[in-house]
């Protein structure tokens, strides 16, 4: 599996994954990533892509998957992991999402290995959030020596799980 940064024309691409899986989690129940839906992102994935910060990750001609990785905490990192402090090295990693094409072929743990891989030169940290009521989720973090560092409630009253895989510590 190759990771490559995304670029610029990679928008629509990232976008559409971004927009789908969105609904997908809606048809699940979820209300995980509701924001896409109502118009918004919270996380500025575009922005991301236009700073280098947006990761996709391809089997041959085929992306199977995407993912934001940033060093500088967005709001809602400075909102989650504020009693934890903001060493200048943890990387903070979002929108991680498997194409609906490939979900359920272990490309999620795949992923996180090639992101644990290419940061670990760089960051001490790698840190993420995962809402409370995704147990699938939850047990792929843990599955991939993610520590549970604890349950914190954002202002609009969603409860998130945070996770923090040391590299350099």
């Amino acid at each position: 599996m190759e990771m490559k940064k995304a670029v610029e024309t990679d928008g629509s691409i990232v976008m559409d994954m971004l927009r789908d899986t969105a609904l997908w989690l809606k048809g699940k129940g979820s209300s995980q990533w509701g924001d896409v839906l109502e118009g918004t992102d919270k996380h500025n994935l575009l922005g991301a892509v236009q700073r280098g910060d947006v990761y996709l990750f391809s089997e041959g001609e085929e992306i199977v998957g995407m993912a934001a990785v940033w060093n500088t905490p967005s709001e809602w990192d400075q909102e989650l992991w504020q009693d934890f402090g903001f060493p200048e090295n943890a990387y903070y990693i979002h929108r991680l999402i498997v194409h609906p094409n490939y979900r359920g072929q272990n490309y999620g743990s795949r992923m996180l290995t090639a992101i644990k891989a290419y940061f670990s030169e760089t960051a001490d940290e790698l840190r993420l959030d995962c809402i409370s009521t995704n147990p699938n989720l939850l047990s792929l973090y843990r599955g991939n020596s993610f520590v549970n560092k604890g349950t914190v409630e954002e202002s609009k009253g969603g409860r998130f799980v945070l996770f923090s895989y040391p590299i350099n510590q």
